[in-house]
């Protein structure tokens, strides 16, 4: 049973990253590699935003508890 769901998820992780889906026709996702100088935007790049958004939920908060305590 574990290599069925094993399978499985292999085949959902090879569908969802598959080529013709998110690239150009003349584009492969080894074109997208860092080489040569060439740095391309990778999906680690956004974990930055939860840790953001949190900021800014923090910030708002504080401007709109001080606004509502000076009047």
């Amino acid at each position: 049973a574990g290599t069925g769901a094993a399978g499985m998820f292999q085949t959902l992780y090879n569908y969802f990253w598959w080529e013709r889906l998110w690239l150009p026709a003349n584009l492969t996702w080894a074109d997208l590699e860092d080489r040569d100088g060439r740095v391309y935007a990778k999906a680690s790049d956004l974990y930055i935003t939860l840790p953001l958004a949190f900021l800014f939920l923090v910030v708002r908060h504080l401007f709109e508890t001080d606004g509502a305590l000076g009047g």
